[in-house]
């Protein structure tokens, strides 16, 4: 049993972009994340490998990556 992970960005303009490499359950926002809503999509794998409804769950509150925000977020993960 696991899961796969996959973040994604959607863009104002509805638009959804994976975001390459971010396939674990953490993730590191950059500098290119500012002004982005970012997403975990999670999908349930059994011991067979059949796969469960895909879940998304929005980062920062289903709110915009600002900042103000990636200046704390990058703080904290150093220290």
């Amino acid at each position: 049993m696991g899961c796969n992970f996959e973040w994604v960005c959607h863009l104002e303009d509805g638009s959804v972009n994976y975001i390459d490499g971010a396939k674990q359950p953490n993730y590191l926002v950059t500098a290119d994340d500012v002004d982005l809503y970012l997403a975990i999509e999670v999908q349930p794998l059994d011991d067979r490998n059949r796969k469960g409804e895909l879940v998304k769950v929005f980062a920062n509150d289903n709110c915009k990556i600002t900042c103000r925000k990636l200046i704390y977020l990058l703080r904290e993960s150093a220290s």
